[in-house]
């Protein structure tokens, strides 16, 4: 089954990173949480690909932009608000 790792990342383009992070595994989930931040909430299908997308992506340069990629435990955004 999906693991309960996931990749939140800042920005618009849902697309884009969901295509961004395909590159390293299959992307199970993408959330869009609300607020400013505009941050996704990535869910890959494994722990090992979460980890290879965090290597391969956080401080990765788009449009003069460097991403910003970090882990969340699934509990820990469970009650927040999405869209």
């Amino acid at each position: 089954g999906v693991q309960t790792c996931a990749l939140p990342i800042s920005d618009k383009d849902i697309f884009f990173y969901s295509d961004l992070l395909s590159r390293v595994g299959k992307v199970a989930k993408v959330t869009v949480l609300k607020g400013e931040s505009r941050t996704l909430l990535v869910e890959m299908e494994n722990l090992e690909q979460a980890v290879e997308g965090l290597i391969q992506f956080h401080n990765y340069e788009y449009n003069s932009v460097f991403l910003k990629v970090s882990f969340s435990k699934y509990n820990t955004i469970k009650g927040t608000s999405l869209l």
